[in-house]
């Protein structure tokens, strides 16, 4: 079996298969990884562009706009303390620019990075800031951030050490990141999520893996909001999210819309899965900065 990408360790177990891959689970650091997995970020792109997709689309910038504006309704108020008192913000994978948007009421110097060109070109439009169309680990710049945001981010890149070096190289002493990513129990299950996005999505945090995270790269875990996957996925705001399948998004939006289903799937789903997939919100910054 492979090393894990993380750690190293060559101590992994198969947990599940999907989509032609073998997704391990690490039993030194507990991350959940894909195998094959990608050498570098080329290999990735191109396992990406081979991907069958079949009844997805990709999403159209204005439809993937509002799908962050109902997305940050949820999230920006837990972020917002914390933006509010920076001076600066990079925000890594933004998209089609709404947090950047957002944040515009502050008066901080706002950046973004996100390598798909026409959200890129959206997100300029919308927010008047710089969009660089360049992965994090080679981006350069003489700007340090108070604040580096990973929203959805980190289970798409495929270097852990290139892109801590990069995070610790753009941040300001005392300044803060904050990480959205998926995470794992130990027995999780494949039918836990109906589509998991392999090999777009590289790896899953397993619930002890941030902490070996913290020691490897000198990060300081701050806080940590961790909340079950039901709770994301049946609610009547996360029903309404545009996806990228045309029939997937008019079933939702009437489950949405018919009076008790959003309670009662969320009930079912939990009785059937348990809770072993979470979404983790999560604030760090560095040691002895």
């Amino acid at each position: 079996m492979a090393d894990c990408p993380l750690c190293g360790s060559p101590d992994n177990t198969l947990s599940f298969k999907d989509k032609g891959y073998d997704i391990l689970a690490c039993g030194n650091c507990g991350l959940f990884f894909i195998d094959p997995y990608p050498l570098d970020a080329a290999q990735h792109h191109r396992a990406v562009s081979r991907y069958d997709y079949r009844e997805m689309t990709v999403l159209s910038v204005d439809r993937r706009y509002r799908a962050e504006e109902f997305y940050y309704e949820e999230y920006f108020p837990i972020l917002e303390p914390h933006i509010r008192r920076a001076g600066s913000i990079l925000d890594v994978g933004c998209g089609t620019g709404y947090l950047l948007e957002r944040c515009s009421e502050f008066g901080l110097k706002r950046v973004g990075i996100e390598l798909n060109k026409d959200r890129a070109e959206f997100a300029r439009t919308k927010t008047g800031c710089q969009i660089h169309q360049v992965p994090i680990e080679t981006f350069t710049t003489d700007q340090r951030f108070d604040v580096i945001t990973l929203m959805n981010v980190l289970s798409h890149v495929c270097s852990f050490d290139g892109l801590f070096k990069a995070i610790k190289d753009l941040l300001n002493p005392g300044g803060k990141i904050i990480i959205k990513t998926g995470v794992l129990a130990p027995n999780v299950k494949r039918t836990d999520v109906f589509d998991w996005e392999i090999p777009d999505h590289l790896h899953f945090l397993g619930l002890e893996t941030i902490h070996h995270i913290c020691r490897k790269y000198g990060l300081i875990l701050l806080e940590h909001h961790r909340r079950p996957l039901s709770e994301e996925l049946f609610s009547r705001r996360s029903l309404l999210l545009a996806g990228r399948s045309t029939w997937r998004n008019a079933v939702k939006k009437i489950l949405a819309y018919t009076p008790l289903v959003v309670e009662l799937l969320r009930l079912l789903y939990e009785r059937r899965h348990d809770r072993r997939v979470f979404s983790s919100l999560m604030l760090l910054t560095v040691q002895n900065q």
